[in-house]
């Protein structure tokens, strides 16, 4: 998993900057329906012949194109941010993102933790695919910034 993830992050940080520097909008979009198609790809692992899931290959596959996708949601929102952000404010808005970004990962995490163990692992990955093609809409209603 660590190599995967530094080829991955290799291979993903000079398009996701490229594409940011064009609009961070449309690369928070973009990563939003990347990460629901990885959700739903996840989701499907459990639908494979027997043969499939045995190897590691399918799952490393899946997860290298997750970590690329992060790299996407974590860039365009810093990006984002900065664009959107004048000189007096930037530190309060970092500060700001960062912080509701923590605790909302902790109460999301909490849900997801109790739905998991309801509805199992696929079914969740479906869920937040749900929820990834909400974000994805989220960040299509967004103004650009410069």
């Amino acid at each position: 998993m660590v190599i995967v993830s530094g080829i991955a992050a290799m291979l993903a940080s000079p398009v996701w900057g490229k594409r940011a520097d064009a609009s961070s909008r449309q690369v928070m979009r973009d990563a939003a329906l990347g990460t629901a198609v990885c959700c739903l790809l996840g989701a499907l692992l459990a639908w494979l012949p027997g043969s499939w899931t045995e190897q590691i290959w399918p799952y490393a596959l899946v997860y290298g194109l997750l970590v690329i996708i992060h790299h996407g949601v974590r860039l365009g929102r810093k990006t984002y941010l900065v664009d959107m952000a004048t000189q007096e404010n930037r530190a309060l808005y970092v500060a700001l993102s960062n912080t509701l970004t923590g605790v909302l990962m902790l109460l999301v995490g909490a849900v997801m933790g109790g739905l998991a163990q309801w509805l199992g692992s696929s079914a969740l990955l479906v869920v937040l695919a749900v929820t990834a093609i909400g974000a994805m809409l989220s960040a299509q209603q967004l103004p650009e910034t410069e």
